[in-house]
């Protein structure tokens, strides 16, 4: 065993399923996952996949989404399983602007990557990079995202992603958009797991993963564009049920103003 490989599957307890998971990925991301812990402790709950390919789909609250997802998972999964998380594309290359168009889309008055440090812009892409994740663009079609997730899951790998394309400013579910109800009917008897994370002002930070998974195949009533967005609602529904009353209240009020505005785009 080389020495990436020793502190990849040693060290960081990953399997490195494919050659995009790097030593660096693992030992930044390990550093990161202990310094949210140390200051947010987080309780996981709930029943991950064990084993096979899998979607995993969360609610996106901030920007420590991602590492609470990783530990939900780590703390769960059996040792060396990973996420293969989307991740967006100025995420990865920081070099990349996020497009004024887009941002009036998601309702963001500037892109919040823009007027980081360099150095800290620069070192988390490459944690980012580094534990394989799948570069996405927040709007559009996202077609090789879409392949890269699909050929992953044909290798058994587990791949994760947020219901809505930016952080929700309140802690809600809101802006949730169709991306992962297109991955789930391109792989439909893929099993689909439910995680709601929460956090303040809803109490401490937990996770907590649905006890039992969902498929397009069998949970889906069509392949038309309003099936799509019925099936994206329908995993809304489900977050929203493992979410805290006041999340769960919020997206009941909002829940056919998003359907709408899903139909319409």
């Amino acid at each position: 065993m080389g020495l990436e490989n020793f502190v990849i599957e040693k060290v960081g307890g990953f399997t490195r399923e494919t050659p995009e998971v790097r030593w660096w990925g693992v030992v930044g991301f390990r550093l990161e996952e202990y310094k949210f812990d140390r200051k947010h402790p987080i309780t996981v709950s709930g029943t991950p996949p064990s084993e096979g390919a899998a979607i995993i789909v969360g609610n996106h609250r901030d920007k420590y989404d991602t590492i609470k997802l990783f530990k939900a998972m780590r703390t769960l999964l059996p040792l060396g399983r990973i996420v293969r998380t989307y991740a967006r594309h100025n995420l990865l290359d920081p070099k990349i602007k996020e497009s004024a168009e887009v941002l009036e889309q998601i309702g963001e008055r500037d892109d919040d990557l823009e007027n980081e440090p360099y150095l800290k812009k620069w070192s988390r892409a490459l944690v980012i990079r580094g534990i394989g994740a799948i570069s996405l663009r927040r709007r559009g079609v996202n077609t090789e995202a879409l392949k890269t997730g699909t050929r992953l899951l044909k290798s058994g790998e587990i791949v994760g992603g947020f219901i809505s394309d930016t952080r929700s400013r309140d802690g809600t579910i809101r802006g949730v958009m169709n991306g992962m109800a297109f991955l789930a009917r391109m792989n439909p008897n893929v099993p689909i797991y439910i995680v709601s994370t929460s956090g303040y002002p809803d109490g401490p930070e937990t996770a907590r993963i649905a006890d039992t998974s969902l498929t397009f195949a069998k949970d889906s009533t069509g392949s038309t564009k309003e099936d799509l967005c019925k099936f994206t609602i329908l995993l809304a529904d489900n977050i929203a049920d493992l979410s805290p009353i006041r999340v769960r209240n919020a997206w009941q009020n909002r829940r056919d103003q998003e359907l709408e505005r899903l139909l319409t785009e």
